[in-house]
Order: structure tokens, then C-alpha cells, then sequence
């Protein structure tokens, strides 16, 4: 995994350098240098881009598949359950504060 994300920076550094030597305009144009690679950005065909976006899916599934279909809320209704009942406090299943996140 590291020796890939090397290889993919080396060759974002050899796209960016080509891209540079190409450039008609110098740095100190300020308005051309800040719009310098917007298309690639944009456009997120990039292959560093397309890497990164892999490595968050990859990420966010990985997240998704180890809390099985738990929603976003439950595992703070679950901390905060487990805290008022180590302090004694009667929990309240389905209060509708509760739903919308308003409590805890």
C-alpha cells in the first residue's frame, strides 16, 4: 500500500512537471498561476485523484461493513446509554429528542 502511494505521488510529480514545462505564461502572473491545472482538478481524472478517491471508498467501506447497518446516531445512543445507566438514570428508548440527535 505505502509503495503504491509512492508511485502514485512520483508520477503526480512527473504530470505536474510536464505541465509546467508546457506553461507559456511565469510565475509572476499571478491570475494564469492560480488557474494553472483547475482543469485537472476539476475534472478529477487525475490519476493521483483517482487513487485518493479509491483509497476513501476503500476507507468508508471498510467503516461501513465493520458497523454492520448501524446508523449514524446509534453508536452515540449506545455510549450514552451505557453512561446513564452506570449513573442510575432511567433510559428513555425511542424519545423523539433522542431521534433527531438533540440528545447525548
Amino acid at each position: 500500500m505505502v509503495k503504491r502511494f509512492i508511485d502514485q505521488v512520483e508520477q503526480n510529480v512527473d504530470i505536474v512537471q510536464r505541465k509546467r514545462d508546457e506553461v507559456p505564461f511565469s510565475p509572476n502572473d499571478y491570475q494564469s498561476a492560480d488557474s494553472f491545472l483547475q482543469l485537472e482538478k476539476s475534472s478529477l481524472r487525475a490519476p493521483f485523484t483517482q487513487y485518493y478517491r479509491g483509497v476513501l471508498e476503500k476507507a468508508s467501506q471498510k467503516s461501513l461493513h465493520e458497523c454492520g447497518n448501524m446508523s449514524l446516531l446509534e453508536p452515540r445512543k449506545l455510549k450514552r446509554n451505557k453512561v446513564e445507566r452506570k449513573k442510575g438514570i432511567a433510559v428513555e428508548e425511542n424519545h423523539p429528542a433522542d431521534e433527531n440527535g438533540i440528545l447525548g
